[in-house]
């Protein structure tokens, strides 16, 4: 039997939460999300696939009030 690989995708509201998430992460300050260049790099792809709408805008605010947001330096 042939299997198919089938693209694994989030949902708006998936990729909504994980925004959330991670801009909370950095807000806490423990962690420097913005060190991470792959990270924010998968983060912004797949922000910029999601369709026009709401959930869309509030994703990219969160993602660029976590590059706004200050940090740990990084390396520690």
């Amino acid at each position: 039997m042939l299997k198919r690989k089938i693209p694994f995708t989030r949902s708006d509201m998936e990729i909504l939460i994980i925004s959330r998430i991670l801009q909370n992460i950095q807000k806490a300050g423990s962690v420097n999300v913005t060190c991470d260049k792959e990270l924010l790099d998968a983060w912004k792809a797949v922000i910029d696939k999601m369709r026009p709408s709401d959930l869309a805008n509030a994703a990219w605010s969160f993602y660029q009030t976590t590059l706004a947001a200050p940090g740990p330096p990084c390396g520690q």
